[in-house]
């Protein structure tokens, strides 16, 4: 048993340095890229040409360009904070549900209960899931050390960080999981599996004992 405990540990270890592999692609392909870069070095080119050729009124033609450019932001922020509350779950089933609405959220949007930000959080889990189960193999690890005997807790966190990095997603809009991210999963999955064999061995020798 305690050559298996052994074991648990420096794999335990392994998984734990896993997250320093790379886990996901981030960004969009070079054409596009290409295509972004294009149209910020003519839209450049335009605004300058534009601004020379007004240069006898300069100073007035650039101070109406800020005041509507201002009032362009004002008003895309405003609506993308619109359709981000609207994008909410908790929103989506208050308006849905109409009697839910005391409980979660107001009919203006203006106020959120507990159990709304709740639900919320809980629809945006995978964004970051893979730090709760970097967190737990922590946790289980130096839970190892502390509390040997706790082989229960021990398996529970493992199952925990194995199931959140299943559906850990990262926080971009292009993302592609890359080598690091499979071994990571392969390394913890095995560390599950053999400190569940361990608790299963405990479980099947105190019988013996009794």
């Amino acid at each position: 048993m305690k050559k298996l405990s052994n074991y648990s540990k420096k794999i335990h270890v392994v998984a734990i340095c896993c997250f320093l592999l790379p886990f996901f692609y981030v960004g969009c392909d070079d054409d596009k890229k290409k295509v972004i870069e294009t149209a910020d070095t003519v839209s450049a080119t335009v605004l300058a040409d534009s601004i020379a050729e007004k240069q006898e009124d300069s100073s007035v033609v650039i101070q109406d360009t800020i005041i509507e450019q201002t009032v362009i932001i004002d008003t895309v922020t405003t609506q993308e904070n619109d359709e981000e509350k609207s994008d909410l779950i908790s929103i989506q089933i208050s308006k849905k549900y109409t009697f839910l609405q005391p409980i979660l959220v107001s009919n203006n949007n203006n106020t959120f209960s507990g159990i709304a930000t709740v639900i919320d959080g809980l629809y945006r889990t995978p964004f970051f899931a893979t730090f709760l189960s970097f967190l737990f193999l922590l946790l289980g690890l130096l839970l190892k050390f502390i509390e040997p005997q706790a082989t229960k807790a021990i398996s529970l966190m493992n199952i925990i960080a194995f199931a959140a990095l299943t559906i850990s997603v990262p926080m971009a809009l292009y993302s592609e999981r890359l080598w690091g991210y499979y071994v990571a999963l392969i390394v913890v999955g095995i560390l599950m599996i053999l400190d569940l064999y361990i608790l299963r061995k405990i479980r099947k020798d105190c019988l013996m004992i009794k």
